[in-house]
């Protein structure tokens, strides 16, 4: 049965209107889709980057409980160590191992300061040519320069944020074993001791590698002056404690020693014994305290005018010996003239009232092998002479007994 044409109309209308009602729950159904994929990627971006965060926190953790746990399992070894070193240079040698040990840098350097010259020498590292080591830096140039100036421990980031002027200062010594990542002076008592950096190419100085960069260097700066200390008194132990010079007994040690070597090698060597005119005279006029400035003031000639191997000691009161190594007796009788002048034409307070008229040496010279080839045997000759120069009317060096 045929509908009637109305009816159809409205079935087509409702037919119509239900296809479009699909295109739209379609089109509603997409968007949404489209929606839940966009913040599905979203999240997902998020929990990406949370994980690489989460990641990088977890790696800095056992970073710091690697580096702590490495920390506490060398530190007490290397500190001893540092402790026990008497020689400066093995101690810094030591300091230099640590910081490798405990932080695995690229580069490590050593300088040693010279206070009195405002400069820096590089005397030990890690990674650094040979040819570099016994160079000098100045005070305010470079950044271990800067670091001397100030005082202070500084990173990288320390340096970007320094003024322009300090940054140009810095760029004057460009060598690459100034360009450390961090740098810590070693200071006691007002004076800079040295100065340890390092290089970590890829990697910064965290705060609390700076910190512990810091303890160590601290720890080292008291090494370093006990180190400084013990040879001072060391040396002190074999110096005469007026003059500075070397006192008999080390002498005596040192001249032995000598003498063997000498004997070994047929090598010619001489000593020059002698002492001051009328000193008891001039402490009786003018008191035991002008008398040991003048002792001094002889000492201090004599260290000045001979060569930086011969070995000058006062043998006791007012007399004096010196060991030339390598020179024959009349080539030590010329040197020894030559001091005999020198002290006979300085200056001294009082000297015009000596019965000479002047400050004065009486001396003898012996030599190895031709006067002896015993330490009493060549000691007994130049002391004799010594004698004989005193009866022939004082301030004069003898060379043999004629």
């Amino acid at each position: 049965m045929l509908l009637p044409l109305s009816q159809l109309v409205n079935i087509g209308f409702v037919i119509i209107l239900l296809f479009i009602l699909l295109i739209r729950i379609q089109l509603s159904l997409r968007g949404r889709l489209k929606e839940m994929e966009k913040n599905r990627g979203e999240l997902f971006e998020l929990i990406r980057k949370k994980d690489i965060q989460y990641s990088r926190i977890l790696q800095d953790k056992q970073k710091k409980s690697g580096f702590y746990s490495n920390l506490l399992d060398k530190l007490p070894y290397r500190t001893s160590e540092m402790i026990s070193q008497e020689d400066t240079r093995k101690l810094a040698r030591v300091l230099v191992e640590t910081v490798v040990d405990l932080f695995e840098p690229t580069e490590v350097v050593f300088f040693t300061a010279i206070p009195e010259k405002k400069q820096l020498i590089l005397t030990e590292g890690h990674s650094i040519q040979l040819s570099k080591f016994g160079k000098h830096y100045d005070y305010g140039k470079g950044r271990p320069g800067i670091v001397a100036e100030k005082g202070i421990t500084m990173t990288t980031r320390d340096f970007l944020n320094e003024s322009t002027s300090v940054k140009r200062r810095i760029r004057e010594e460009p060598a690459s074993e100034c360009q450390m990542d961090i740098l810590t002076p070693l200071i006691k008592d007002a004076t800079l001791l040295g100065i340890i950096g390092m290089k970590r190419i890829g990697r910064d100085i965290r705060a609390e590698e700076k910190r512990v960069f810091r303890m160590i260097a601290d720890m080292a700066t008291n090494a370093f002056a006990f180190s400084y200390l013990l040879t001072r008194y060391k040396k002190m132990a074999h110096r005469d404690g007026l003059t500075g010079l070397v006192n008999r007994k080390s002498f005596m040690t040192l001249f032995a020693h000598h003498l063997m070597q000498a004997s070994i090698g047929y090598e010619r060597f001489s000593i020059f014994m002698f002492d001051l005119d009328n000193f008891k005279a001039y402490n009786d006029q003018n008191g035991h305290l002008e008398g040991d400035s003048l002792l001094k003031t002889i000492s201090r000639i004599v260290q000045e005018n001979i060569r930086t191997h011969d070995i000058a000691a006062r043998y006791g009161g007012e007399e004096f010996i010196i060991l030339f190594p390598g020179l024959s007796g009349e080539k030590a009788y010329r040197v020894s003239e030559f001091l005999r002048k020198k002290i006979e034409t300085h200056p001294f307070p009082h000297r015009e009232e000596q019965p000479l008229g002047l400050i004065s040496i009486s001396g003898g010279i012996a030599g190895f092998p031709e006067d002896g080839n015993t330490v009493h045997d060549l000691i007994s000759a130049a002391d004799q002479r010594l004698y004989l120069a005193k009866n022939k009317g004082r301030n004069r060096v003898m060379l043999s007994t004629m």
